[in-house]
């Protein structure tokens, strides 16, 4: 959004996420990487995908959060329950996989091409866990050639992917200082 239209945002604030174009050239680079996402190619096709994860949802959603965590104790059982009951809305577990589909999406990559991606042009801040077990930290190196204004990259010690739910009083605190312009 930040690259397509800036005119909407003046900050952006990322949580262990990159530019699809900096995720995509680290995954297609580093075979540390490709092993940690193997779950994004396994989403390519439609409809097999949810069709295995609704066979046992609650585990899926279980090994995800709670398994996935460097703080053990970030997921509640009520936690986990929340996010298996609106990932078994209608709808809402294909949308989320369309998420990682749309990066190899043929469409998008003819399109983008022969295109440079737009420069992110509002200040931006980058949280991320230096545990992440899903997305390397390594994927924040060169962040700074997309974005064409204040930046500024923060390692979380101790946390992995799900940085608002492993250090909720840290994302806060880094939340409302930058958004407050401090």
């Amino acid at each position: 959004m930040a690259q397509k239209f800036p005119q909407y945002l003046n900050r952006m604030v990322i949580l262990s996420a990159a530019p699809v174009q900096r995720f995509v050239q680290e995954l297609v680079s580093n075979l540390d990487q490709l092993r940690r996402s193997w779950y994004i190619l396994s989403f390519q096709i439609p409809g097999i995908p949810e069709w295995l994860i609704q066979q046992n949802l609650a585990e899926f959603v279980k090994n995800l959060l709670r398994e996935q965590a460097i703080r053990k104790g970030a997921f509640t059982k009520e936690d986990t329950q929340m996010y298996q009951s609106a990932l078994a809305k209608p709808g809402a577990l294909s949308a989320a996989l369309n998420y990682y589909r749309q990066m190899f999406s043929p469409w998008n990559w003819v399109r983008d091409w022969m295109n440079t991606p737009n420069p992110i042009t509002v200040p931006t801040l980058v949280l991320w866990g230096e545990e992440d077990s899903l997305v390397t930290p390594k994927v924040t190196r060169g962040l700074e050639r997309l974005i064409a204004a204040p930046f500024n990259l923060k390692l979380i010690p101790h946390c992995g992917h799900w940085l608002q739910q492993e250090a909720p009083q840290t994302v806060n605190r880094e939340l409302l200082a930058f958004l407050r312009n401090e």
